[in-house]
């Protein structure tokens, strides 16, 4: 975890002198590149020792380290957000710290991401004679994107947002068959049933949800796309965004595995689209190219 995450994911539980050096670096992150411990304390109003408890807060051993590691993040170019939004921010504020944020999550979960269970989930999706997607709530909606783009590729594919259909699936899973469940949490009880079940039945399950969460437990393999960020306003977007670019790794992967028979079949789905359009002229088609979306 960033130095900048690890303080805001442990904002609440700082004292409130402590809070303040930590609102200063929130809201300007490459200031620990320009000043000094003794600066920072006096521009938070705290003592030296209030500084130093933060940076223990945060996971390093002392001022030093926690500068180091800021000056490597901000040179990395990740985006950082300014500040929460706030009732007062208007129209060009809110905008700049949704995107932002957007930017920085997926960032943050690109770079924490397990790439063996990355390959691992497109291994096991390459190979397998169906593919079951679920997700309930927003986490639907991410599972249906994921239906859409797997059901272009020679993989018979099934998507679930109704409780009904979602048992009746689990239960006929077989082998060798996955199921692929996104929810954020990984905490809903009927998921986390869906998960077992299909476990039970012999299938494999993928979740693409938090790593610690109870569904992990009954996922083969899980794919982190959870944040850090608690502000609940615009959370939604960002762990959608995660969830969403996840999905589009996961099916890059099985059409690179799968080889060029592939690409002739999601081009002619691609000709099939086309067919449906006004005004268009030269395509990718056309001259010869295509590609996973």
């Amino acid at each position: 975890m960033s130095v900048l995450d690890s303080i805001r994911s442990g904002y609440d539980g700082l004292r409130k002198s402590e809070q303040k050096v930590a609102d200063l670096i929130l809201a300007d992150p490459s200031v620990l590149g320009r000043i000094n411990m003794v600066s920072l304390a006096e521009q938070a109003g705290v003592s030296q020792p209030t500084v130093a408890r933060l940076c223990k807060q945060v996971g390093c051993s002392g001022f030093t380290e926690m500068k180091l590691r800021m000056v490597q993040e901000v040179a990395a170019g990740a985006p950082f957000v300014p500040s929460h939004v706030d009732f007062r921010d208007d129209a060009k504020q809110l905008t700049n710290k949704i995107f932002t944020m957007a930017a920085s999550t997926l960032l943050s979960v690109r770079d924490s991401l397990d790439i063996e269970s990355v390959e691992r989930a497109g291994m096991m999706l390459a190979a397998a004679p169906r593919i079951e997607f679920f997700g309930c709530g927003t986490s639907g909606v991410v599972a249906q994107d994921a239906y859409h783009r797997f059901c272009r590729l020679d993989i018979r594919c099934g998507f679930h947002q109704d409780s009904v259909m979602q048992s009746v699936a689990s239960s006929t899973l077989g082998a060798d068959e996955v199921a692929v469940i996104v929810s954020y949490t990984g905490r809903t009880r009927s998921t986390v049933e869906l998960a077992r079940v299909c476990r039970e039945m012999g299938g494999s399950v993928i979740g693409i949800t938090a790593e610690a969460s109870p569904l992990a437990k009954y996922c083969d393999v899980v794919l982190d796309a959870r944040i850090t960020e608690d502000a609940e306003i615009y959370l939604p977007t960002s762990s959608r965004l995660a969830q969403l670019a996840i999905v589009d790794v996961l099916a890059a992967s099985v059409f690179l595995k799968r080889g060029e028979s592939e690409g002739r079949r999601l081009q002619a789905v691609k000709q099939a689209v086309r067919s449906t359009r006004l005004g268009e002229t030269t395509t990718k088609e056309e001259n010869g190219e295509t590609d996973v979306g």
